[in-house]
């Protein structure tokens, strides 16, 4: 974490206070950045000439690195608060519930006789007088056992914690250390913004790292555990809470310190979780709102927007049809439907299935796939590599020099082969690298990785291949290329990374993350992004679909997730934000359905 803010810290030592780069089209920002981010040097050295081109690119650079900085900060902040401090005090205040559990049983079943006693003869004789209810209960259980229960049970379960989660909170209080040791330099260098709602929070957030810095903690007068209650929101202090904020024996106009770190932080991660809190300069942990078109621009564009995505400006008719239309289908689906089936609707309408039993393979499909696992050929993925570049010589030419010159160094294509490898299996160049080739000398591979691998012509590369997938006939028995699925896989990353999140359903007590990919219809992969953790695919698939290759033909993607509506909101939502203008004007989602086999409405919705 500490690596992170000085990260930000140092990046916005270098930006320029009199650049505002609001005017400037996201999306040539995030081009711009790209080429400085994966660009070469020696590409960049070149650029010289050309002061006002390499300036703007060092610019959005620099800017988007900020973005990144500042996102890499927020995303350790999410992970410290999730694993590190919540999920430990949660499982802590469990075993301690645990401990508790046998004390608490053994008093409560003491005092439920005497209640059972006193509800029994309530019922049976309501006259009855007190002393004779007393000699009832007491044949059951003493007095001195009943106070003595009475008095563990307070002790226990304290009658201003209903919910048992004193405990809970009072573990998290304890991890203030963790929190002092960044939560200072957190709010220093990152400008965060709020909502009216959160405002409150965000203000009593920034009052604290002033206080709890060490700069303000050498020069106060208080105990090192005490904060001044002046300086403190009470409102934000509620629940659970209150107890451990203001102990009985505290000095006078003090709050404890941890407690109130702990309790006002809580709020803070969980506005910020829903974007009532933002960072300014991140892209992930910004304001959403803000990139929404409104007033003269929204009106001017909405026309546009609307036409292209094929949306009336009343949305109340195609809501109706969408509804009588899913509303038929399930009427149909559950009349078909018979007893054989294992499959019902119940008298609410809900679908149950029931577990399918499963199928023995075949003894023909057993030996169909030992008989094709036969006849592929066992070869090194550097031999195919090349094996390709010989069937498809537009493969090796995509790699063209940074410099944009023609002359080619000799067998160029084993050096991009060795290289492509390399980075392919994530070994380096030492393992592909062969002294007596002058193809794979390490100079050789230095250089060709240097001056010809980049973004732009690994993209010119893809592009041979996906077209050449497209001519096999065997591809096109499967599909005509038309029709395309962004899908995840999930992977347990095994080294500590910014991407790597906790799933203990995907990745059980280890982390990982999410490979996207856009697969067509002719098993020809288009596009693929990496995403931290495992978020909906939905989130990052516009991003995933904007970017394929030249000459892609998809004109209708479908998804298969366990809400089938999530990729059509996807891109409703993107309809009033700047990235419908730039698909607006390519024209692709008007070309373009989005489809799922069981929900008709991701039709409308796309």
């Amino acid at each position: 974490m500490k690596n992170a803010l000085a990260r930000v810290r140092d990046v916005n030592a270098v930006i320029p206070a009199s650049v505002d780069i609001a005017a400037v089209p996201a999306r040539r920002l995030i081009a711009l950045a790209a080429h400085g981010v994966t660009g070469k040097t020696a590409h960049l050295r070149r650029m010289k000439p050309q002061r006002e081109r390499l300036l703007a690119l060092l610019c959005a650079t620099v800017f988007t690195l900020r973005a990144k900085a500042i996102d890499d900060v927020l995303e350790l902040f999410d992970l410290l608060m999730v694993t590190d401090l919540m999920a430990k005090a949660e499982r802590q205040s469990k075993d301690e519930k645990l401990k508790r559990y046998p004390r608490v049983s053994r008093n409560a079943g003491k005092l439920a006789q005497a209640v059972r006693v006193l509800l029994e003869m309530s019922e049976a004789e309501p006259g009855l007088s007190l002393e004779l209810v007393w000699d009832l209960i007491e044949n059951t259980v003493s007095k001195a056992e009943l106070r003595a229960a009475l008095a563990s049970i307070d002790e226990l379960v304290p009658q201003a914690d209903p919910e048992c989660d004193s405990q809970r909170l009072e573990e998290l209080a304890n991890r203030y250390a963790t929190v002092r040791a960044f939560l200072p330099a957190m709010m220093r260098n990152i400008d965060f913004g709020a909502t009216a709602d959160a405002a409150p929070v965000l203000k009593a957030v920034a009052v604290l790292a002033d206080l709890i810095s060490p700069q303000r903690t050498a020069r106060g007068g208080l105990p090192a555990r005490w904060l001044d209650a002046r300086r403190v929101d009470h409102d934000l202090v509620s629940g659970g809470w209150q107890r451990l904020v203001y102990p009985l024996a505290r000095p006078v106009e003090t709050v404890d310190r941890g407690a109130y770190t702990l309790c006002v932080l809580e709020q803070f991660h969980r506005h910020l979780k829903h974007r009532n809190i933002f960072a300014e300069h991140s892209s992930k942990w910004r304001d959403p709102r803000s990139h929404l078109l409104s007033g003269m621009a929204w009106e001017s564009a909405r026309d546009r927007g609307m036409n292209a995505l094929g949306l009336p400006d009343n949305p109340r008719a195609i809501l109706g049809e969408l509804g009588e239309t899913l509303d038929a289908t399930y009427r149909e689906l559950a009349a078909r439907l018979g007893e054989d089936t294992p499959t019902t609707v119940d008298e609410d309408g809900k679908l149950h299935v029931a577990a399918l039993n499963a199928v023995p393979d075949p003894p023909s499909l057993v030996d169909l796939r030992r008989r094709t696992a036969a006849m592929i050929p066992r070869v090194d993925l550097p031999e195919m590599v090349l094996e390709v570049m010989s069937w498809h010589p537009d493969f090796g030419e995509a790699f063209t020099h940074v410099a944009g010159t023609k002359a080619r160094v000799a067998d160029l294509g084993v050096s991009v082969a060795a290289v492509l490898c390399a980075q392919a299996m994530n070994v380096g160049l030492v393992p592909v690298t062969s002294p007596g080739a002058d193809a794979l000398t390490r100079d050789r591979l230095r250089h060709v990785d240097q001056h010809y691998l980049r973004a732009e012509t690994m993209a010119a590369a893809n592009t041979v291949l996906v077209n050449a997938q497209s001519e096999v006939p065997l591809a096109q028995l499967w599909g005509s290329g038309c029709v395309a699925s962004v899908d995840g896989m999930r992977f347990v990353v095994p080294v500590r990374s910014i991407h790597a999140r906790p799933n203990r359903k995907y990745f059980g007590p280890k982390r990982g993350s999410t490979w996207l990919n856009m697969l067509n219809d002719q098993a020809a992969g288009l596009n693929a992004m990496v995403v931290s953790g495992t978020p909906r695919d939905s989130l990052n698939a516009i991003d995933v679909i904007l970017r394929q290759p030249e000459g892609s033909k998809v004109t209708r993607m479908i998804s298969r997730d366990g809400n089938p509506t999530h990729l059509g909101q996807a891109i409703a939502y993107y309809g009033r934000i700047f990235k419908t203008q730039q698909c607006a004007t390519r024209r692709w989602f008007d070309r373009t359905e989005v489809r799922d086999h069981r929900d008709p409405a991701v039709v409308a919705a796309g």
